[in-house]
């Protein structure tokens, strides 16, 4: 991977560099690979480079993210881990993994005790990390609620109500309202009862706060976030002379939590990863597997198109061998003779007439159990069979009609969708009308065919 300009730009941006001693800025100037990412990956923990590093180095957000997680498990103070990301997930929502990663590797430490469900566990945490901890589950709700519920233990946190900490007590109140979608009313009325009328001062990002006007200084955050996000990624774009030295991480350089795919890092579920490839990587493969992977670090489900002949299937199969998900992948072929209740289930007799079990179809399944699901030529399927996939491509979720159930997508769910695309008289892309349904859903990547001289490679090989 070339991140040579990305690391020429944090070397000329004077506020960054500023607060770095001599040291570290000789280390990100000349230091070898791995003293670079470690480096990287320590400046990225405080709450003041999060932001710069990740917007410059988004390429290698996953290999810091892995170094986090390993030092974590080595004895790195994980609250500091789980604080910075609850900070980048909102601009970086493909990382979300790493936070029941980082919990699930936890033996002991205030992580541990707050999540492992004992109900007087907090009691046992000093004040600065519980708070830490706190305003990072705080954020994570704030981001995707229903996707960190699970780690609210509410009888723990009513226990934080008479904390004599007020910005701890501020910080139980405001995360049991999200917990319970209570209105603002509601919570200016918990912070009456349980706060008063006094200032409630507390640690944030390194400074001391109000708490009272938390919800400014976060809205402040995530604004300041996304100009210096819009400033780095205009500024790497922008024209410029070839940096002045080069900065190439190969392979061997990542750390086993990594997997490298056409130009993209992804985390690795497994200590074996796949090795090699199955497609003969010509300049147009190797082209439309970048075009997918980074497709796939979108939140959104993925729709391939392109020309019968592209690869569109090949590419997605490559793609899942190499995150060892390829076993797990449930593939629908969908036309007009699909049954509904195939994929999302049905009643069953069992043990004798008159005696019926709900038997859940192949895609509830797939949705309960975070697996990839790739609709082949979605522009086959019939406009019922669309309608039903619109909450899973809007919201992650499934709606079970016989139940009145609606069922989250576990992590690791991901839709993806081949469409055979056609060229109209002026040689534009068309796509069937079908297809238009939930289009703005859908993460769209054009794959190109091959022309003549590599597909003669391709046979060749």
């Amino acid at each position: 991977m070339d991140v040579s300009e990305a690391a020429s730009q944090l070397l000329i941006d004077e506020a960054f560099l500023n607060e770095l001693p001599p040291g570290i800025i000789e280390i990100l100037r000349a230091g070898d690979n791995d003293q670079y990412l470690e480096t990287l990956a320590r400046l990225a923990l405080q709450p003041s480079k999060s932001t710069i590093i990740f917007s410059v180095h988004q390429a290698l957000s996953v290999e810091i993210c892995s170094r986090w997680l390993r030092a974590a498990k080595s004895g790195l103070n994980a609250v500091e881990v789980f604080s910075a990301l609850a900070r980048i997930l909102p601009s970086a929502p493909y990382l979300t993994p790493y936070v029941a990663s980082l919990i699930r590797v936890q033996r002991e430490g205030p992580l541990t005790l707050v999540f492992a469900g004992k109900f007087d566990a907090t009691s046992r945490i000093p004040d600065s990390s519980l708070q830490a901890i706190l305003l990072a589950l705080c954020r994570l709700l704030q981001f995707d609620n229903q996707g960190f519920a699970h780690l609210v233990l509410p009888a723990q946190l009513q226990l934080l109500l008479n904390h004599y900490h007020l910005s701890i007590r501020y910080l139980a109140i405001r995360i049991l309202c999200l917990y319970l979608h209570a209105s603002e009313s509601a919570l200016q009325e918990m912070v009456g009862k349980y706060i008063g009328p006094e200032d409630v001062q507390g640690h944030w990002d390194g400074k001391i706060i109000d708490y009272r006007f938390f919800s400014l200084w976060e809205e402040q955050r995530l604004r300041d976030m996304r100009i210096l996000q819009e400033e780095t990624y205009r500024k790497l774009a922008a024209p410029k002379p070839p940096p002045a030295a080069s900065r190439i991480i190969a392979i061997e350089d990542l750390s086993p939590g990594t997997i490298y795919i056409a130009g993209t890092l992804f985390p690795s579920s497994t200590s074996h990863p796949s090795a090699g490839s199955s497609l003969v990587m010509t300049r147009t493969v190797a082209k439309n597997m970048q075009l997918f992977a980074e497709a796939m670090k979108s939140d959104r489900p993925v729709l391939l198109t392109g020309p019968s002949g592209a690869g569109k299937t090949s590419v997605v199969r490559e793609t899942a061998k190499r995150l060892t998900v390829d076993n797990d992948m449930l593939v629908l072929h969908l036309n007009e003779q699909i049954d509904a209740k195939l994929l999302i289930g049905m009643y069953t007799t069992v043990g004798g007439p008159g005696s019926f079990t709900w038997q859940p179809g192949v895609l509830t399944k797939a949705v309960k159990d975070g697996r990839w699901v790739l609709v082949e030529d979605l522009d086959r399927a019939p406009a019922e069979i669309v309608s039903m996939l619109l909450p899973l491509l809007e919201r992650k979720e499934m709606l079970i009609p016989h139940w009145g159930e609606t069922i989250r997508a576990a992590p690791g769910f991901k839709i993806i969708a081949t469409v055979r695309s056609n060229e109209d008289k002026d040689g534009g892309r068309v796509l069937p009308r079908r297809c238009l349904l939930g289009a703005r859903h859908w993460e769209q990547v054009y794959l190109q065919i091959p022309p003549d001289d590599e597909l003669g490679e391709i046979i060749t090989e």
